[in-house]
């Protein structure tokens, strides 16, 4: 009786720590390609009191971010990059232009343009690359230097 209290213990000391399971590496980035210095404005429609998360990207800049998930913490989306961890989850972007032009884009299941970054049919692998284009900067609506 004792060995059996003996293995179930040894079991569950053994089995239960947070380094078993599988553990994933997420690698997301982003680059500008659209010849105008972009800011990201990553925000939370449902709660406009919170201070939107700035991403700043100049003329040619790629930004990586690596992520660690598993149990715990789990999973991560694509749409983490333009977040902090810990923070709320953002659920809306701002992607403004040079101060010249904007778009919105909005968290979004399986409809929509392949566009949207916060797409989470498009962009759910554990390696994604985001690139705003020149066409996305021509398609972004004018804001006439009051893109805030």
């Amino acid at each position: 009786m004792i060995k059996i209290i003996i293995i179930s213990l040894s079991i569950l000391a053994f089995g239960c720590g947070h380094e078993n399971g599988k553990r994933t590496l997420y690698k997301y980035s982003v680059r500008n390609d659209s010849g105008r210095p972009i800011t990201v404005k990553s925000f939370t429609s449902h709660e406009p009191a919170l201070t939107p998360i700035l991403t700043e990207l100049a003329v040619g800049m790629k930004i990586k971010k690596e992520y660690l998930g598993g149990v715990p913490p789990g999973g991560y989306t694509y749409i983490d990059f333009f977040g902090k961890i810990g923070s709320p989850n953002r659920d809306s972007i701002i992607i403004i232009y040079g101060n010249l032009k904007k778009q919105v884009f909005k968290r979004i299941g399986c409809g929509g343009s392949e566009r949207n970054p916060l797409s989470t049919c498009i962009y759910r692998k554990v390696k994604e690359t985001f690139v705003f284009t020149e066409q996305d900067y021509e398609n972004a609506e004018d804001c006439n230097g009051d893109c805030n």
